[in-house]
């Protein structure tokens, strides 16, 4: 099933000046995300039984 989700765009974002991204800063951003995803998980709503 195709998704919006799924779409690839053809430019980079302005965030990225280089063709690759440093090994510290790609570590900052799997941590920004996985923080993001827990987040959004204990957003979830709960079963209150």
């Amino acid at each position: 099933m195709w998704r919006h989700a799924d779409l690839t765009t053809l430019e980079r974002p302005a965030q990225f000046k280089t063709q690759t991204i440093p090994a510290d800063r790609a570590l900052q951003m799997e941590q920004a995300r996985a923080r993001a995803r827990m987040m959004q998980a204990s957003n979830a709503p709960s079963n209150p039984n």
